[in-house]
């Protein structure tokens, strides 16, 4: 046991490198290992000590530090094996459309009219070695099944993602599944092998998902079903997974320890009550050995019905754990036991470290152990319920904010009702109706039923709680290192017993993660944060007090937008509740996408902007509209009351200026706005500019670069669009001025801060947000010490994804 320590310090420490290790780092540490291990078995020892037997009688410390450096070195080895070999079979470039032969390894799963599943490929054009990879397979004519060998034409793109400053991390997601590659199902060349074999529960999953659908056949609530009792999200609606959230419940969609260990609490009661009355042994075993290893059979089996994903494998290793404690009748102390398992977890999987559901499982374990064990048990179960739920609430409260930038005050009640009824009714119906799916009769078909109508009653409390605790709910912050850790410890205080008086301290030190972060940005400031939306556009343009919101990012009214995941995170890390003002280009669903989610998430918020079919409760954004806010003037330039709309051309073209300079945002606007731009007389002077229409061949001219002068030029662009942008035309054009170039494809976010005595501050979501799992920063993006360098245009194509040469090193 004192061993533990040791080796997860070693499977953790390469969590925290902000790059990737240097190749053969695993080597050199297993060496180190080696070599102490040679030490301690010679019986090595500091020289100066003095004999052996007056060693013995101090108990020379320096063979157990040994020891210790051995457990180190082989488990940082280990952890930095995993990681390098990821980052070797990580694809680096874009393929076109190839043909891919492999086999089907996941249920594929139903997004609207793409499938999506996991595809492990024999070999391909990057080499030879099996890849896994992600594909999207827009309408098959033809549902693959799991196990099956498929050959199908594949573009193969890297397992890239957008980044911004806050928001979620999908390369850290991508890197933890161990995907080396997303793949786009193209041409109809697609066609199977063969007949389904191997991966054996994956197709008894899909078989066992087959006889379920066909038993729930439309049922309200069968999606939920399908979720508790095979981890299948695909059925859910938006509704149930908005009302999760802002409720605080999503957790019992995730098929982990809650789930796991009420299963194994009903097969060791099922077992113990039918090995009860016989009395007797069985293999030389007693009745409560019996039960025990039922309870984790079953416990086991259900983890298999949801595939054996992160959170049940992690569950029941901790369930493993415990049960041979009980079967070894040893005294196994709670922490102790909750290290043992940390450390196998870590030993399966060392880069469970990089998802939430690591941290938030193996924390909340420890918050109830830390509440309840040692101490008196509570009186009613009632009470014990909400014990718990008050100590998950103040220590996850803080972990939950700094993974989701989310926080909801409604967790703590509404889960006092949804976690009984999902552990006592629920789940047990759903257990019941999958044991009798094998079986026929009018018991049988009657399960399902009861199963889905109390998840429909369930899914429909949600929502209606949902609608009325909005205000309860909101997005936060993420908060500093400093913050969350005293946000953790102050949680943890809140728990102590009342006689150690250390709750009030507790208290305090939760305060810094709750207050918003703070505003660095004076009177005359600017500050343009260019969003990372993929081939879209949005914008944050601050000042002291105000906030502006620019396009809100591609989207499709009423099917998906970014709203939520890039939107809304990126407001509250502004020290903004809301925008002020949201300001809509043109009707392009890359630039408008996102409006509809934007107007639910914040109803009532001013909008101004020119679309074909203009709402009326949208002010129409016209070359008469100016304000100023802060000290900084906000103008719009194009296009006059007058003018018809014509699409692009019609887009709002917002000048800002700024005691330190001035900037321009022009939208989508072609060439013939730009001439008419650069009619006027007030030239020059334009710090940055956001290039229009992304940067295409048909925008950005001569005239427009010669009349605004910028010292720097921004682009919004998706990485390897299919559109080419930017085009080397326009590159050309930038280069031949000496105007560097930055943009969202290559750099992520773009934070530009323009301050009243001139000075512009620069920084990039790739350089700020480091990792190893990061697809790193093109050379020329900024950073908080170094503003964006002027490159080639063949460079700047290189690292945008562009070029037939279209690899991105790892350096």
């Amino acid at each position: 046991m004192p061993a533990l320590p040791w080796i997860i310090g070693g499977l953790a420490w390469p969590h925290l490198l902000t790059v990737p290790p240097w190749p053969g780092t695993w080597l050199v540490l297993f060496v180190l290992s080696a070599g102490c291990a040679g030490l301690v078995a010679g019986g090595f020892s500091l020289p100066f000590t003095g004999r052996a037997k007056d060693r013995a009688i101090r108990k020379d410390p320096f063979p157990g530090l040994l020891l210790g450096l051995v457990w180190t070195f082989a488990a940082g080895a280990w952890s930095c094996w995993h990681i390098e070999r990821q980052l070797d079979l990580r694809l680096y470039r874009i393929l076109a459309p190839t043909p891919v032969v492999g086999r089907i390894a996941t249920l594929p799963a139903r997004l609207g009219r793409t499938l999506r599943f996991e595809f492990i490929a024999d070999g391909g054009p990057w080499g030879n070695g099996a890849r896994r990879i992600a594909v999207h397979w827009y309408q098959p004519a033809i549902a693959p099944r799991p196990g099956e060998r498929w050959i199908l034409p594949l573009r193969l793109v890297p397992p890239r993602g957008r980044l911004n400053f806050s928001g979620g991390d999908s390369e850290r997601f991508l890197f933890a599944a161990r995907l080396h590659a997303i793949g786009t199902v193209k041409g109809t060349g697609a066609r199977r092998l063969s007949d389904p074999s191997g991966i054996r529960l994956s197709r008894f999953r899909d078989s066992l998902r087959r006889a379920l659908d066909a038993r729930l056949d439309g049922l309200p609530g069968g999606g939920l079903v399908r979720a508790l009792g095979m981890g299948e999200r695909s059925g859910l609606s938006d509704a149930l997974r908005d009302a999760m959230r802002s409720t605080g419940t999503g957790h019992l969609l995730a098929i982990s320890g809650l789930h796991v260990g009420m299963v194994a609490v009903f097969g060791f009661g099922c077992a113990r009550l039918s090995l009860a009355p016989l009395g007797c042994r069985f293999a030389r075993l007693p009745p409560q050995c019996l039960a025990v290893l039922a309870g984790f059979i079953a416990a086991a089996v259900y983890a298999a019905l949801a595939g054996f994903g992160t959170s049940p494998r992690r569950a029941l290793v901790m369930l493993a754990v415990a049960s041979l404690a009980m079967l070894l009748r040893r005294r196994l102390a709670p922490f102790r036991a909750w290290c043992l398992a940390l450390c196998v977890v870590l030993l399966l999987d060392p880069l469970a470290p990089l998802v939430a559901g690591f941290w938030l499982s193996f924390c909340a374990v420890a918050v109830l152990l830390f509440r309840f064990a040692g101490r008196p048990p509570l009186r009613g179960g009632g009470r014990a319920l909400w014990c718990a739920q008050w100590a998950l609430t103040l220590v996850m409260g803080p972990l939950a904010m700094a993974w989701f930038q989310w926080l909801t005050l409604a967790a703590l009640p509404v889960n006092l009702l949804a976690i009984p009824w999902v552990s006592f009714v629920t789940l047990p119906l759903v257990l019941l109706a999958l044991l009798g799916l094998p079986f026929d009769g009018p018991v049988a078909e009657v399960l399902p039923d009861m199963a889905a109508r109390s998840a429909h009653a369930l899914e429909r409390t949600l929502v209606f709680i949902d609608h009325r605790v909005e205000a309860l709910a909101w997005h936060t912050a993420r908060p500093g290192p400093v913050a969350l850790t005293l946000g953790v410890v102050g949680g943890f205080l809140c728990l102590l017993p009342a006689a150690l008086r250390l709750r009030r301290f507790g208290v305090l030190l939760l305060l810094p993660t709750l207050l918003p972060p703070a505003k660095d940005l004076r009177a005359g400031d600017l500050r343009l944060e260019l969003l990372d939306v993929g081939q879209g556009q949005a914008a944050l343009v601050s000042t002291r007090e105000h906030l502006l919101l620019a396009d809100t990012g591609p989207g499709h009214p009423g099917r998906w937008d970014l709203v939520d995941a890039v939107v809304a995170p990126a407001v509250r890390a502004a020290a903004m509740n809301r925008p002020d003002l949201v300001m809509v280009s043109h009707g392009d669903l890359d630039h408008a996408g996102g409006l509809a989610g934007l107007r639910r998430l914040w109803p009532g918020t001013g909008v101004t902007g020119n679309t074909r079919h203009r709402p009326a409760d949208m002010a129409p954004c016209t070359s008469d509209r100016a304000w100023s806010w802060d000290g900084v003037a906000f103008r719009v330039l194009h296009p006059s009351p007058w003018l018809p709309y014509r699409g692009n051309d019609s887009s709002c073209v917002l000048q800002l200026l700024a005691p330190g300079g001035r900037m321009l945002l022009p939208g989508d606007i072609g060439q013939i706005v730009e001439r008419r731009l650069a009619r006027r007389r007030d030239a020059g002077g334009h710090r940055l500019l956001v290039v229009p229409h992304h940067g295409s061949r048909t925008s950005s001219s001569e005239a427009l670069l010669d009349w605004a002068r910028p010292e720097v030029v921004l682009i919004p662009a998706g990485w390897g669009n299919r559109f080419g942008i930017p085009d080397a035309a326009v590159l050309d054009r930038l280069t031949a001025r000496g105007i560097p170039a930055a943009g969202t494809a290559e750099c992520g976010a773009l934070r530009f801060t323009l301050r009243a005595d001139g000075r512009l501050e620069s920084d990039s979501a790739r350089h700020a947000r480091r990792g190893f799992w990061r697809f790193p920063a093109a050379p020329h993006c900024p950073g908080q010490q170094s503003p964006p360098s002027l490159t080639s245009v063949e460079a700047f194509r290189y690292h945008a994804g562009h070029t037939d040469k279209n690899f991105v090193s790892k350096e």
